[in-house]
């Protein structure tokens, strides 16, 4: 089963160890990215560092079935997870006890609607702290708007997911930022996930 979408090289090194392969650094040498993991001790992955020679793509696509075979993951949930390992991934969950399967079209509707306002006043919050933005016009907030991605949705109950590139904003190094080392898109997705787990503790759900 190969992918038609090409996978870099970088982005599947980055993959494997965000689930804890270590990089063997004497693979490098030979243009090959190889990976052991201390619970597949007699296992190991490679692929090469070059995406333009002839074989790319099957040892690739032999990598990612082995990786399936020994995790149980689907290999599409791999390429999900491969196709965003430079994005903060925000998950909205709307809790539905009768039905998990659907919501209505136009709570749907409003719902992408307001989850980008909300997007777009994190931003705006990470650039002016405020309580309240009358106006999201931060140009900014538009171009995260402009560069995230709305991705497929998920069962448990009705989870909308946005997909948002750490690297969407191009002048993102020159803002004054607390955390000097973190992207501003980190900074708006961290304020987000505190000021909802705020909101969620004091209406009583967490």
């Amino acid at each position: 089963m190969i992918s038609n979408r090409v996978i870099a090289p970088m982005d599947l090194r980055d993959f494997l160890k965000s689930r804890d392969w270590v990089l063997i650094p004497a693979a490098l040498e030979r243009s090959l990215f190889a990976f052991n993991h201390p619970d597949h001790l007699r296992r190991q992955l490679m692929f090469p560092m070059d995406m333009t020679v002839d074989d790319y793509a099957e040892a690739v696509d032999m990598l990612i079935q082995k990786f399936c075979g020994m995790t149980g993951v689907e290999y599409e949930g791999v390429l999900a997870k491969i196709a965003t390992i430079r994005d903060d991934v925000l998950c909205i969950r709307v809790s539905n006890e009768r039905n998990d399967d659907d919501v209505p079209l136009g709570f749907a509707s409003s719902l992408i609607t307001n989850s980008e306002k909300l997007l777009k006043a994190a931003a705006c919050s990470v650039l002016r702290p405020r309580v309240h933005h009358p106006r999201l016009f931060l140009s900014e907030a538009n171009q995260l708007i402009d560069q995230s991605r709305f991705g497929q949705t998920q069962r448990g109950s009705f989870i909308l997911r946005v997909a948002c590139p750490l690297n969407a904003l191009e002048a993102q190094a020159s803002l004054e930022l607390d955390l000097a080392d973190a992207p501003f898109v980190r900074h708006v997705t961290l304020l987000l996930n505190k000021a909802l787990r705020q909101l969620a503790s004091a209406v009583g759900v967490i």
